[in-house]
């Protein structure tokens, strides 16, 4: 299996994908006062529904956009609610690879919830 390709298709732009999402953060941070998240949280998605989400912006800046979003709103916010204090860290080993699959580390790991 391709695992490129197979993580391209989570589709985070999916409100079920965020909702996925939102649900193991409040869990873990229920357990965990610090939760380190892989650099393999990323999208990489250009299916005709993301090509039409993105308008007419460049794939790096709408996925760099719907990142922080989402890391705002279904990571951090749900994690907070849960734990308060919690502490969300990106992985920044593979920042440079990734940085165009859009994993916006810098923005949110800055992010103390």
């Amino acid at each position: 299996m391709d695992i490129a390709k197979s993580a391209a298709k989570y589709e985070i732009r999916k409100s079920l994908r965020q909702e996925e999402l939102q649900k193991i953060f409040e869990y873990t941070a229920s357990i965990f006062d610090e939760i380190m998240i892989d650099d393999f949280l990323f999208t990489d998605c250009e299916c005709d529904q993301c090509q039409k989400a993105r308008g007419d912006k460049t794939w790096a800046d709408y996925r760099c956009s719907l990142m922080i979003k989402v890391g705002r709103q279904r990571i951090l916010k749900p994690a907070r609610a849960a734990r308060h204090p919690a502490l969300a860290r990106w992985s920044f080993w593979l920042a440079a690879d990734v940085q165009p699959a859009a994993t916006e580390v810098g923005v949110n790991t800055k992010r103390r919830v």
